[in-house]
């Protein structure tokens, strides 16, 4: 007869970010031993709270399936001696398998014929399929990070406390991390006696619900929201921060009762975006908005249910009323300062450890700025724009300090700072993730490229380089940026009128001028090959056309982009995959060359030089096509550009096939060189 599964794993609380994916792991763990041993069943859902992992499968099969299993042993001239009796082989094969000797067979193989029997091998049963493998399924459990708490040395995000496996009506016998089923669950923590005794699956599901834990995280999301959405209605507000929020705070509490509390109002002097994010942030409480003015009111989810919350709301009250208390402190502090004393205290933060402080970093953002995009505006942008790691509010790593940019907005209007100034510095860190929202001027799109560039050329002069595992500085993610706002990728879609022709290499070129150091160049201009392919492929370019179009490592990023959709739908012909193997060969034999020799270009081509007749055809060619080439790729008309390349391809083979590029002589060679750098 099927039964029903109940599986409990009791913990102390789990960070909030761990559970769905651990509740999932841990279902998908024993749904695959289920299935591996062809155990059938008829429905199963998984749960996660902070204090338990519970799965529940019904009607599971109560053994796997009966099978036959085909048994080969030794060769027959193995199981006879010369006289035809019986040998050891034979016999031990016959007991070894407890079978009769009219059960056995013969079965023909390649070599010959073998001994060989089908049997019968009963299915296991289900109960003792789960007391061998659950504590190795618990396991592996994934986690971010585990610890170690008894002498077992069994590993677990959190402690188990306490484990419970119900097969059918019954507990079964077994042990996780030295911690043995009982017949036991706890409940919340405020009440008295929350350890109570389970009778059965159906006693457990009722005990809980009757204590109001919800074991459903999307349920307690509902609940959440619903309620939110009920107190927002009744203080007549129009919106609240943040719906985000409500994931996480979901799984926060295993019984979620949200409350309403109030502030006092002379925190309303405050920034809105220093309320909203003392509460979220920090209390994982929710700010009540109306006109896009914030309220004086908050929400936030307690765990539980209590006859009289009065206690409970004045004292998460006093502890937001502190929070601001000290962020308005932070605020008179900053802003009766001069801006300029702001900017002068970043002489005192160091940077990175080499390279200076946090004003030598503002002073080459002003100096590449002017150099690349000539705007006072912009230039005024730059000089203020780091004024708030200064600030009481942000130093130190305080808890403000994913409001940086937006302080110093806020610091720079309040000293009647010209808007366009105050704005662009605080969305000169954006856009903060691949796809999400750009700068919006040209000007704030120019130095939010040079500095994400900056960071990341300082990073690599340091020698805190990027690898498959780490990434300190998120430079991979500030790169990914710097493509996104050139490309105008925005809102998951590239938009041509927000794209900006920045040329992204010169930049580099420049900052490294300025840098007093300038090493591990050439690494940083691959990984940024590396992370221009790995976007362009994250935005539905075939690794092929990637590779085809990239390979030349010139040209600014938007002609690249261009170039590669253009080639995507060329890509097709059966003509790509030849022409793109042979111009890659002419980009590898430049490439290498300038690596071995140290430099960027071989001289002007010399005709007198040729000597080959497939190299003065290919010269001869290449300049009747040349100025066709520039004007079609200028005009993006990638049509006729590929199909030009498709006809030049056959001579450029011609040329491979009978011309020694690398020659002796250095004449014949760089000549040959700079003819090939020209096509590449």
């Amino acid at each position: 007869m099927p039964k029903n599964l109940l599986i409990e794993i009791g913990v102390e609380e789990l960070p909030a970010s761990y559970i769905n994916g651990a509740s999932k792991s841990f279902y998908n763990g024993l749904k695959k031993l289920l299935n591996t041993n062809n155990i059938d069943f008829e429905s199963s859902n998984y749960y996660g709270t902070p204090r338990r992992l519970v799965l529940f499968f019904e009607e599971v099969n109560n053994k796997e399936p009966d099978r036959k299993e085909k048994i080969v042993g030794p060769p027959k001239n193995v199981c006879f001696d010369d006289n035809e009796n019986k040998t050891k082989a034979y016999t031990s094969f016959i007991n070894r398998n407890n079978i009769k000797e009219e059960d056995a067979f013969w079965e023909e193989k390649n070599k010959g014929k073998y001994l060989a029997v089908i049997k019968k091998i009963e299915g296991k049963h289900t109960k003792n399929i789960l007391k061998s493998k659950l504590e190795e399924i618990v396991k592996k459990i994934s986690f971010p990070k585990n610890m170690r708490w008894n002498s077992t040395g069994f590993e677990f995000a959190r402690p188990i406390r306490w484990v419970q496996v119900w097969w059918g009506k019954k507990l079964l016998d077994v042990s996780v991390a030295g911690i043995k089923s009982q017949k036991k669950t706890r409940l919340l923590r405020q009440i008295d006696k929350n350890e109570v005794e389970i009778n059965n699956i159906e006693d457990y599901f009722k005990k809980i619900e009757n204590s109001n834990i919800v074991l459903s995280y999307k349920q307690r999301k509902e609940i959440i929201k619903d309620r939110i959405k009920q107190i927002v209605k009744e203080n007549n507000a129009d919106t609240f921060y943040s719906r985000k929020l409500i994931a996480e705070v979901a799984n926060l509490v295993e019984s979620p009762l949200v409350l309403e509390g109030s502030f006092d109002k002379k925190f309303l002097d405050l920034p809105p975006e220093i309320i909203s994010a003392a509460m979220s942030q920090h209390q994982r409480y929710f700010s009540l908005y109306k006109n896009n003015n914030i309220l004086p009111k908050f929400i936030f989810v307690a765990n539980g249910v209590f006859e009289d919350t009065t206690e409970i709301i004045k004292g998460n009250q006093r502890v937001l009323n502190g929070r601001l208390d000290d962020a308005y402190f932070y605020w008179q502090e900053d802003t009766e300062k001069e801006l300029e004393a702001l900017n002068k205290k970043l002489n005192e933060i160091v940077w990175i450890e080499g390279l200076g402080t946090i004003k030598d970093k503002v002073e080459r953002l002003e100096k590449t700025i002017s150099k690349f995009y000539s705007s006072e505006i912009s230039r005024k942008i730059a000089h203020f724009s780091k004024i708030d790691i200064a600030s009481e509010m942000i130093k130190d790593g305080k808890e403000f300090t994913k409001l940086q940019g937006t302080i110093a907005k806020y610091y720079l209007l309040n000293a009647n700072m010209d808007q366009e100034i105050a704005l662009g510095v605080e969305r000169h860190y954006l856009p903060e993730k691949w796809g999400e929202k750009l700068p919006e001027t040209e000007g704030e799109k120019y130095l939010a490229v040079i500095d994400k560039m900056d960071d990341i050329v300082g990073a690599f002069i340091n020698g805190t380089i990027p690898t498959g595992s780490k990434d300190p500085y998120a430079l991979k993610r500030k790169f990914n940026s710097i493509i996104a706002i050139i490309l105008g990728f925005e809102n998951n879609q590239v938009s041509k009128s927000e794209q900006l022709d920045a040329e992204i290499f010169k930049i580099v070129d420049y900052l490294y001028k300025i840098y007093p150091e300038q090493k591990n160049k050439d690494i940083l201009l691959d990984f940024m090959w590396e992370r221009i392919e790995y976007q362009f492929e994250e935005l539905n370019i075939p690794s092929d056309v990637v590779k085809a179009v990239v390979e030349t490592k010139n040209d600014t990023i938007i002609n690249l982009f261009e170039r590669a959709k253009a080639f995507k739908k060329l890509s097709k012909s059966k003509d790509f995959k030849k022409v793109a193997f042979t111009f890659k060969r002419v980009n590898n034999i430049v490439y290498k060359a300038e690596e071995k020799f140290k430099k960027d270009n071989f001289d002007s081509i010399d005709e007198s030089f040729f000597e080959e007749e497939e190299e003065k055809n290919l010269y001869k060619e290449w300049k009747k096509h040349y100025k066709k080439l520039q004007t079609f790729e200028k005009n993006k008309n990638y049509k006729k550009f590929f199909d030009i390349i498709v006809q030049f391809k056959p001579i450029v083979d011609e040329f491979f096939d009978n011309v020694m590029v690398m020659a002796e002589s250095k004449t014949l060679r760089t000549n040959r060189l700079a003819l090939l750098k020209d096509i590449s």
